[in-house]
C-alpha cells in the first residue's frame, strides 16, 4: 500500500528570496538555505516572483561539468556517470524525441546542486507530452533509501518546470519524499492553474520501463511529480494516496492540462 503524508509547504520563491539578501548583511539561516552573496540583481519594482520568472527565461543549455563536488548519496559511482546514465535512459525511452538540457542559474541551486540539470524531452512517438526530468537530485540519498529523480509531465513546453524540479531537489534535502507524499508549492503550478500541490507518484503514463533507470552497479527510480489541487490534497490526506489515484483513474484525469479543474 502506498504510504501517504502531507509535508510542510515549500515556498516556490524561497530560493530566489535567499539570493536577494544584501551581501553586506550577515546571512540569515533557514535550515540549509543560506546565501552569503548577492548574485541576483533586482530590477526596479521587480518582485521575487518576477525575478524567478526572468531567471528561468534566461535558462540555457550548458555543458556538463566534469568535476562534481563530494560523493554524498552515491555508492562508488561518479555523478558524471549517473548523469550520463540518465541521459542514455531518456534517449532510449524517448528514442525520436528532441532532448535539451537546462540549468536554473540561481545562487542557492549552484551552491547545493552545482551540477543539477533538467532534461527537457519533446513529444514523440512514445509520448505526446513534454516531459521534464531531473538529474542531480540523486546526489542526496537518505538513510536506507533508494536513489531517486523526479519528472513532470505537461502538455506544453514551459521552463517553469525547470524551476519546480530545482526547488524540489532543494526541498528533498530537508524532507524525505516517498511515494504518496504531497506538499504545497506555495504558488500555482503555472499562472492561472488551480494546482498548487505536488503528489509523489509512480510515472503511470510511461510505466516501469521509464521509472527504472539502470546505473553501473545499481539503479535509480524516476518518480512523477503530479500537480494536484488543494482540494485533491485534502482528499488524499483524509482517504490516502491510493484512493486519490483511483479517483483520478475513474474520472480519466487530464493530468497534462495546467488549467484543469479539480476532480474533488
Amino acid at each position: 500500500m502506498i504510504q501517504s503524508s502531507a509535508l510542510p509547504a515549500m515556498n516556490r520563491w524561497a530560493i530566489v528570496a535567499m539570493s536577494l539578501r544584501d551581501e553586506n548583511r550577515q546571512p540569515a539561516h533557514s535550515g540549509k538555505f543560506v546565501s552569503t552573496s548577492n548574485d541576483t540583481v533586482a530590477k526596479r519594482g521587480e518582485s521575487s516572483r518576477e525575478i524567478a520568472d526572468r531567471q528561468i527565461r534566461e535558462v540555457h543549455s550548458d555543458a556538463l561539468c566534469n568535476v562534481y563536488s563530494g560523493n554524498q548519496g552515491l555508492s562508488g559511482m561518479s555523478k558524471t556517470k549517473m548523469h550520463q546514465s540518465i541521459r542514455e535512459h531518456a534517449y532510449g525511452y524517448f528514442a525520436d524525441a528532441t532532448i535539451n538540457e537546462h540549468q536554473w542559474r540561481d545562487r542557492t541551486m549552484t551552491q547545493f546542486f552545482p551540477n543539477f540539470r533538467v532534461l527537457e524531452i519533446s513529444p514523440g512517438s512514445n509520448s505526446r507530452f513534454w516531459t521534464y526530468v531531473s538529474s542531480g537530485t540523486g546526489k542526496v540519498k537518505h538513510a536506507n533509501d533508494r536513489l531517486t529523480e523526479f519528472s513532470i509531465i505537461t502538455g506544453t513546453q514551459d521552463f517553469r518546470q525547470v524551476q519546480l524540479l530545482g526547488m524540489n531537489a532543494v526541498y528533498y534535502m530537508e524532507h524525505h519524499l516517498e511515494l504518496g507524499d504531497s506538499y504545497a508549492i506555495g504558488d500555482p503550478w503555472v499562472d492561472g492553474s488551480k494546482c498548487d500541490h505536488m503528489l509523489i507518484s509512480l510515472p503511470y503514463p510511461y510505466g516501469q520501463d521509464w521509472e527504472i533507470c539502470n546505473l553501473e552497479n545499481e539503479h535509480l527510480h524516476i518518480y512523477w511529480l503530479l500537480p494536484i489541487t488543494n482540494a485533491e490534497h485534502d482528499y488524499k490526506v483524509k482517504n490516502g494516496a491510493e484512493a486519490l489515484e483511483e479517483l483520478f483513474e475513474k474520472v480519466g484525469l487530464e493530468f497534462w492540462k495546467t488549467d484543469r479543474q479539480s476532480v474533488v
